[in-house]
């Protein structure tokens, strides 16, 4: 079964805000201001599942519209029962780790095929995440996140800069790329001219009283690419 979410995604630039936080009443006040300005996507953030479970899928989707739901689930092991977990909640979207074994992403993927869910592979913290999406792809993965994580956006600034680089060296693809690593609108400037789709901003919004103003600063940038 096709995923909506590859139809949507697969073409033109998107936002997707990322609910890293552990507050569900904030987290419900971003969803829906971010679904009434169009955006793209909502993550459930890996945090936020492990608060509330598989439950705060369910809810955002009540909370939404139109929003694509994305669960991060960074599936390790048993890819095949944690989409259908996802799935079975409401996720459009549910991601696995790219460092899982090839068995875990391919269980995963035919279940998400099930379910008619995107399954995107986190490449996070991958020395070579060009070469892992590469043999991902030959086995039908469609969608790919190019991922600095948080705690080395403490240590290292935003790792911009090594994201561009490692996506300068992918070969034309017809995959769903997203990025994802301390963005801002200065940040995806940078991206102008890549292959990128979806723009995953999570603190730069969360962490703001003012997050509507903050959501409409994005896509304003997304939009100048």
């Amino acid at each position: 079964m096709e995923a909506k979410a590859f139809s949507k995604l697969s073409s033109g630039k998107h936002l997707q805000v990322a609910l890293d936080i552990i507050d569900k009443k904030v987290a419900f006040d971003i969803a829906r201001a971010a679904d009434a300005l169009n955006v793209s996507v909502i993550e459930a953030g890996t945090p936020l599942i492990k608060r509330y479970g598989t439950d705060i899928i369910k809810e955002l989707k009540k909370e939404t519209k139109e929003a694509l739901i994305l669960a991060d689930m960074k599936s390790a092991d048993v890819g095949d029962i944690e989409v259908k977990m996802a799935a079975e909640a409401g996720a459009d979207i549910v991601t696995v780790l790219g460092c899982a074994s090839n068995e875990t992403i391919q269980s995963a993927k035919e279940e998400s095929e099930k379910h008619g869910v995107l399954l995107e592979v986190d490449l996070i913290n991958l020395e070579n995440p060009e070469e892992r999406m590469k043999e991902l792809e030959r086995i039908g993965v469609k969608a790919f996140s190019f991922h600095v994580p948080i705690d080395v956006q403490k240590k290292q600034s935003s790792g911009v800069d090594k994201m561009l680089e490692k996506l300068r060296k992918l070969e034309k693809s017809n995959s769903i790329i997203s990025v994802a690593g301390g963005l801002n609108p200065e940040r995806i400037s940078v991206f102008k001219g890549t292959e990128v789709n979806i723009f995953v901003v999570g603190g730069y919004i969360t962490s703001s009283v003012n997050f509507d103003s903050k959501i409409r600063e994005v896509l304003s940038a997304i939009k100048k690419l």
